[in-house]
């Protein structure tokens, strides 16, 4: 019966998340240093909004400390598919995350209750 315990205590701290996710890229740019790109940047350039799909997974330590693991991907091409590649360019990333919740309102409670 404990290890049916702990297993329902892990399975509360232990969350799944999914969905979409859009992004943009500011102050980005190609650079080559000491050669000639292989391909035209002006023609095969990469976009500066990505729309994403996500997946994770993570753990809560308590009420205000989480940790999570994210596994991100594009829906949509950044960009066109260069000369002797497969497929069109996508971004993939994989994202480690440590969080920490704020509770505003609370904390608006607080203050009104101590005659603030």
């Amino acid at each position: 019966m404990k290890s049916q315990s702990f297993s329902n205590t892990t399975r509360k701290k232990v969350y799944f998340e999914f969905g979409v996710g859009l992004a943009t890229l500011s102050g980005a740019g190609e650079i080559v240093i000491g050669g000639v790109l292989p391909y035209n940047p002006d023609y095969y350039t990469f976009s500066k909004r990505d729309f994403t799909f996500n997946i994770g997974t993570g753990y809560v330590f308590n009420e205000k400390w989480r940790t999570g693991l994210r596994l991100t991907n594009s829906i949509i091409p950044v960009r066109k598919q260069l000369p002797k590649a497969s497929m069109p360019g996508y971004n993939i990333g994989l994202v480690f995350s440590v969080s920490r919740q704020i509770n505003f309102k609370a904390s608006r409670n607080k203050q009104k209750e101590d005659g603030l």
